[in-house]
Order: structure tokens, then C-alpha cells, then sequence
């Protein structure tokens, strides 16, 4: 049977309204989608910028917390090594008063005992050592050294007596022939105050503090120098910088390393085994302090006064990075293509 539409007063067949109808709806619903998606959207964005701006207020504050935990720490080393100069302070006026006196090697050695003694808590090693005639006046040569005892076979001098077996003493003239070797030539070369760069000894790594001693016309009459131990205070600096994250470096004026938590094995190297510190320590070493991102890491240094060595607070950004944006950032793509599909 042939099918006829069925008419309405308007003579329009039902089809012909549906499709109308059909029209107006996606029309509206067109409309609606676009309406609700540029809210939705300005929304997500608005979110978006927001966790920029406050990421950015968040970083700020990062940054000045690293500042902040790296001058801690710059003072916290500092602390560790202003006694050993206050030491050489006052061992050297001592000394230049016993010149004066005109005591000997017996007095000279029972100061410097006395001195060790009474240490500060890093130092190992202590020894004063003389140009030709010029502090024991009746001898050419005087270097006597007092040291811990690392009970190592091959170590020099000879322990003293009970309580103090564990120091021992040694002759450097004697036994190891001290004006030929390179920490008596070097010092009196550089004729200036000193921190040498770190070295290993039985095992620790050590560095030594150098204390000229001058007559009044400004010649060279010898110099105290106290062996100080770098490794004890490596340990003594903290493990991270915020939250758990990062680390602490601290590498001498030349950039050779004397604390470096990644690898300790590199401790004693140059800067330049490290490819990351390669990269940024001409800034370092040309400044007081500064911050560099580098690397996708803060790089905030300090200079410690004291002795110019560096410390240098390394910590990934995405520490900071991490809490704020990666949700949001994930966010915003899949948001508008959601309601714009």
C-alpha cells in the first residue's frame, strides 16, 4: 500500500516538522556546547594562569629559602674554622714573644705541645717550622711536628707518654728532611697566609691552615701551620638543602673539590670532573654569592670570607616545580578538548 504523509492544519507533512524540529535542536545545542565550553575553558585557563602566577610567587620563595639554608650552612663552616685561626692568632704572638726571649727548641716544643693540646676540634696536626736562624737563633733548622696517631706503620715520630700516647712527635728536620720538601718551600714562597688545597692522608681528606710569622722589618722568620681534617667536616654540613632534596659543595678558591655528597670519590679532583659545576663555575668564582638555574637546577653559592672557599647549594627545580604544575599544566589541554570535541 503507498504510504502518504499524514497533513496537519499547516499542510506541512509530520517528516518535513520533525526535520524543523531536528535543526532547531542542534542549532540550540550547538549554541549551548559553545556557550558552556568558552565558560569552561576561560575557567580552565584563568586556573591555568593562576597556578603560573603562583608558581612563581612559590619560586620566589624557594629561592630565598635557598639562600637562606646556603648562608646557614656558609656560617656553619665558618664556625668550624674561625677557631683554628683564633688558634694561630695566638700560638704565633706567643712565639714571636719566646724570639724575643731567645728560648730554645725545648721551650719552642713544650708551647706547641701545650697549644695541641688545647685544640680545636678539626685539627689533626700542628708543627711550626723556621727559616735559617731565625726563631731557635742557635740553629739553622727547627720543625717540630705533634700529630694523631692513625696507627699506620709507616707514619714518623714517636708517641709521647702516657696520657698522651695517642699524639705523636716528630722532628721533620730529622726524619724527613723538611727544608727540601714542598710544605716547607711552597709556604715560604707564597710568603703570605695560607689554606692549601685538600690532600689525603691515611685515608681522610685534609686540608692545612698556614700561619706566616714575620720580624719587624717584614722578613720571613717561619711559619705555624695546623693540619685540619675536611672529611669530619663534611660530615658536620647538612645532607640537603630543602625537603629532603639537593645538596651542599664546597670546593676551595681554585674550584677543587673538598666536600661533594653525589660522589664522594671526585672529593680532592677539579671542578671540571663535574660537567654540571663546568658549565657555571666562571660565574661562581667571579662573585660573592649569586643563584643560576642551570641544568633544571637552582645553583646558589656563597663565599666564605674566612678562606674563599665556595659552597654551593645544588637543587633540582622540580622540587619546587613538582607540587604546583604538572596537574594543572595536564590539565588545561585535556579540559578544552573535552568539551570542545
Amino acid at each position: 500500500m503507498q504510504h502518504t504523509d499524514k497533513t496537519l492544519p499547516d499542510d506541512r507533512p509530520i517528516s518535513s516538522r520533525k526535520n524543523k524540529f531536528r535543526k532547531l535542536f542542534q542549532v540550540k545545542k550547538t549554541i549551548a556546547s559553545s556557550l558552556f565550553a568558552a565558560v569552561m575553558g576561560g575557567a580552565i585557563i584563568s586556573l591555568g594562569g593562576i597556578s603560573f602566577l603562583f608558581y612563581g610567587v612559590l619560586e620566589r620563595q624557594a629561592e630565598t629559602q635557598i639562600s637562606d639554608t646556603l648562608s646557614t650552612e656558609a656560617n656553619f663552616i665558618k664556625s668550624q674554622l674561625t677557631p683554628v685561626e683564633q688558634a694561630l692568632d695566638d700560638i704565633s704572638g706567643i712565639i714571636q714573644l719566646m724570639r724575643d726571649k731567645g728560648d730554645g727548641p725545648e721551650d719552642y716544643n713544650a708551647a706547641l705541645l701545650s697549644f695541641f693540646l688545647n685544640r680545636p676540634d678539626l685539627v689533626m696536626g700542628m708543627s711550626m717550622q723556621q727559616t735559617p736562624y731565625n726563631l731557635v737563633q742557635s740553629e739553622q733548622w727547627f720543625a717540630s711536628y705533634y700529630y694523631e696517631d692513625q696507627g699506620e706503620t709507616d707514619q714518623i715520630g714517636n708517641p709521647l707518654a702516657e696520657p698522651n700516647s695517642d699524639i705523636l712527635f716528630s722532628d721533620l728536620v730529622i726524619e724527613d728532611d723538611s727544608p727540601s720538601q714542598a710544605y716547607y718551600l711552597d709556604t715560604i714562597a707564597a710568603g703570605e697566609d695560607s689554606w692549601l688545597e685538600p690532600y689525603l692522608w691515611y685515608g681522610i681528606t685534609m686540608t692545612t691552615a698556614n700561619r706566616i710569622l714575620y720580624d719587624e722589618a717584614g722578613e720571613i722568620l717561619g711559619f705555624i701551620s695546623m693540619d685540619v681534617n675536611s672529611t669530619a667536616l663534611s660530615n658536620q654540613i647538612d645532607d640537603s638543602v630543602i625537603a629532603g632534596q639537593g645538596d651542599f659543595i664546597v670546593l676551595t678558591q681554585s674550584g677543587n673539590l673538598v666536600s661533594y655528597p653525589p660522589d664522594p670519590q671526585k672529593v680532592r679532583q677539579s671542578y671540571d670532573s663535574v660537567e654540571e659545576l663546568k658549565g657555571i663555575w666562571t660565574e661562581i668564582s667571579s662573585n660573592d654569592s649569586g643563584l643560576i638555574k642551570h641544568n633544571g637546577k637552582y645553583w646558589a653559592y656563597q663565599k666564605i670570607t674566612l678562606n674563599d672557599w665556595v659552597i654551593v647549594a645544588s637543587l633540582p627545580q622540580s622540587v619546587v616545580i613538582g607540587p604546583v604544575l604538572p596537574d594543572h599544566c595536564r590539565g588545561v589541554p585535556w579540559g578544552l578538548g573535552h568539551y570542545w570535541h
